[in-house]
């Protein structure tokens, strides 16, 4: 019911299915050593605690549910009384748990000559705006969304509040730290993936969560109904499971059109159906001040923009004249500008951009792409990208619609490379295109 079966079978070298698996043998021995505090539960504690570190450090927050897991303060009190008292235990865990952090430190040190090194390069968080909506309930990427088995399982929150009020504290604490953390790193759907992938680490307390609820139904009434709530949702994680793997759901641009138009869609159809790309800016970006704002309103031939078919049309979306594509003019006029124009090189640039379509038979646009492209972006590498511009295959004719796309390019180094930005109609069928903009940012000083 949850992306974590899409993780183990597909994408396995991730992270998150090894920070599933080690943060619920901390929480299983924690509670076994809040139980029986001794000294071969605290270096198996000191094990997992470090590997947590190592794999997410961000995870090492797990140490917050030690008191949920206590249930009671006489419990957690009992727990701090043994540590004071089995000195010996409690070194034990300390030097496991240094000595795991320590490989990296150490691997660290003999390849850079620093202890101490922040491995993102230029990425960061941004915690006092976490994009935390967006995690939870965008069609982006949301936790509740695409595992919605998740938003059910927070029910068990209010059986908590109702019988314990410390572990109901406790865990909500826990899972507001965790989901700001989240949703505060710059990049808040976290890249290509099915669903929050961030999330998958912490399955295991959503699952203790859910098996509260569960637990309430014990007539075979009460089972049948809880069953019939929660089998829909496996079999939808199990279906956008499927959709993913066959590219009918896209790693990281949907949003409510393009999940409503694929919505339990296993047709053959449906596949590479989606097009738009939704990137957002790279961390650092000056999304303040473009260095490049390119307008073309087809009425005249810009600087900086090839060159065009007009037409004259009283259905122009501004001004008399649009561009026109047809099996004789398969390329719109599009951006012709020189890296050197784009500011300091090498460096990587957000692209955005919009424009006004209109059909002039219907579905005429369905196979007209968005195309980037540049020549020896580097030396001895082109780059050339180019993806649907429909988000949603259309079919109406005759209406002015807006078709928007943003991306980061890949790092440009050659100041002599022309960059392109175009539509391309690769359906031949009449589209006429207007007011074509485009805005270019680079990274801030």
């Amino acid at each position: 019911g949850t992306n974590l079966f899409y993780y183990s079978l597909w994408q396995p070298t991730m992270s998150h299915l090894y920070s599933f698996f080690l943060i619920n043998g901390f929480l299983w021995i924690s509670l076994e050593s809040l139980r029986n505090w001794n000294a071969g539960r605290a270096f198996t504690m000191g094990i997992l605690l470090g590997l947590i570190l190592l794999t997410r450090p961000t995870n090492i927050i797990v140490i917050m549910l030690i008191p949920f897991l206590a249930g009671d303060r006489t419990t957690l009190r009992c727990f701090l009384s043994d540590l004071r008292a089995k000195p010996k235990a409690a070194l034990v865990f300390s030097i496991t748990f240094a000595a795991l952090c320590a490989i990296q430190a150490a691997a660290w040190y003999v390849q850079t000559g620093r202890l101490l090194l922040w491995s993102y390069g230029h990425e960061g968080f941004h915690l006092a705006s976490p994009a935390i909506y967006s995690v939870l309930f965008s069609f982006r990427k949301g936790l509740f969304i695409y595992t919605p088995l998740v938003l059910v399982s927070l029910t068990g929150l209010i059986l908590l509040f109702l019988k314990n009020k410390m572990q109901f504290f406790t865990i909500s604490g826990f899972l507001i730290v965790a989901t700001w953390i989240i949703a505060g790193w710059w990049n808040w759907y976290y890249g290509d993936g099915f669903g929050l992938r961030a999330f998958v680490d912490y399955y295991g307390v959503f699952a203790i969560l859910l098996a509260l609820v569960m637990n309430m139904f014990h007539t075979r009434a009460g089972i049948a109904a809880m069953l019939a709530m929660l089998i829909p949702f496996v079999v939808l994680n199990l279906v956008q499971t499927w959709q993913y793997t066959h590219r009918v759901i896209q790693p990281n641009s949907m949003n409510l059109e393009k999940y409503r138009y694929v919505l339990m869609r296993t047709d053959s159809a449906a596949i590479n159906c989606l097009g738009g790309v939704r990137e957002i800016a790279d961390y650092g970006t000056d999304l303040a001040h473009p260095v490049k704002l390119l307008f073309n309103d087809f009425e005249t031939t810009p600087g900086n923009w090839s060159t065009f078919t007009q037409v004259k049309t009283g259905s122009a979306y501004s001004g008399k004249t649009a561009g026109y594509l047809d099996p004789e003019h398969q390329f719109s006029s599009g951006v012709a500008i020189r890296a050197s124009g784009l500011g300091r090189l090498p460096a990587s640039f957000f692209v955005a951009g919009e424009i006004m379509v209109r059909d002039s038979v219907a579905g005429a646009s369905n196979r007209s792409l968005v195309v980037l492209s540049m020549d020896s972006i580097r030396p001895g590498e082109n780059w050339w990208q180019g993806f649907l511009l429909n988000d949603t295959p259309q079919n109406t004719a005759g209406k002015w619609r807006r078709c928007t796309f943003s991306l980061m390019t890949p790092e440009i180094a050659n100041p002599g490379g022309l960059l392109k930005i175009y539509i391309w109609n690769t359906g031949r069928k009449p589209v006429l295109v207007d007011d074509f903009a485009v805005r270019i940012y680079g990274k801030g000083r």
